[in-house]
């Protein structure tokens, strides 16, 4: 994917993430499948169990503890 997304927006409250990108680059599925392998949802397509164990909890879903709370984003920190 690198080089074909333009800009992101995300928004860590309400837990969502906007991409523009290279259509002839990049599509949306590769998109889910980068978030799903980091430990994330993409729509109706759930991470991969090994990457979501290990998301701090605040980063997890709702039903497991997680999910948005108020002054308490999900932070993880960048991967070099």
């Amino acid at each position: 994917m690198e080089g074909g997304i333009i800009q992101w927006k995300f928004n860590l409250l309400q837990g969502e993430i906007k991409f523009q990108y290279y259509p002839d680059r990049v599509n949306p599925d590769m998109i889910r499948t980068a978030l799903n392998n980091a430990g994330f949802d993409a729509d109706k397509e759930l991470a991969t169990p090994e990457a979501y164990k290990t998301l701090p909890t605040i980063c997890r879903r709702a039903a497991d503890g997680g999910g948005p709370q108020p002054k308490k984003p999900c932070h993880l920190e960048p991967v070099e």
